[in-house]
């Protein structure tokens, strides 16, 4: 990681053709990352995301070359976002190796100095199921997602609605945790932990 780029390796054991096919089909691609997607992986397409259930990532493809390389932007949804959709940029390269394997390589650029480690731990986190899953392999639960979209009533969590329409749940210290590293909007206002858990409500309907 330098500077305003993240980095991140892996050798998956699986050829190119395979590894590719999960970056340009919408159900693979959320074998190992998102809760939901729209994805239509052409040069201009939309590239929409769920993450972890938590905030949507959005952003266009730019480049698609078959089994060798993808290029797509990347922000996050939200009036308050320090990473606005488009303002920064995914290129992911595949490498044939000699045993069949693949040398997969992700350059994310563009991201505020503040925005580089987050990042590169949620790349990091995703690319090992990635690479579990390519070669065959079951990644089991996302543990990210999974903290993010767990909630019943009995568990404290809360519902707070964003200007823009997006709800966020969670616990006190959930909700906390998305403030300090999304930022939300209320009302057309930035808030601070403190007015975000004043405003949430209790989820009474044990669903996320």
């Amino acid at each position: 990681m330098t500077n305003d780029v993240v980095t991140v390796q892996r050798t998956i054991e699986a050829r190119p053709t395979m590894v590719f096919s999960f970056f340009t089909d919408a159900d693979r691609w959320l074998s190992w990352q998102g809760v939901t997607a729209e994805i239509d992986p052409r040069p201009g397409g939309v590239f929409r995301m769920n993450v972890t259930g938590d905030g949507w990532a959005s952003g266009r493809f730019i480049t698609v070359e078959p089994y060798q390389r993808i290029v797509f932007t990347w922000g996050w949804e939200g009036a308050t976002s320090t990473v606005p959709p488009g303002s920064s940029t995914v290129e992911i390269t595949l490498q044939p190796l000699p045993d069949g394997s693949t040398l997969l390589t992700l350059v994310h650029r563009g991201l505020p100095m503040p925005m580089l480690d987050p990042h590169e731990e949620g790349w990091t986190h995703y690319l090992d199921r990635l690479t579990i899953r390519a070669a065959g392999g079951d990644p089991g639960p996302d543990t990210i997602a999974s903290a993010a979209t767990s909630s019943d009533a009995g568990a404290g969590v809360k519902v707070v609605t964003c200007a823009c329409g997006q709800q966020w749940r969670g616990t006190d210290s959930e909700l906390i945790a998305l403030v300090q590293r999304h930022g939300l909007d209320l009302h057309n206002m930035a808030v601070t932990p403190d007015e975000v858990l004043a405003m949430a409500t209790p989820v009474d309907d044990g669903k996320t």
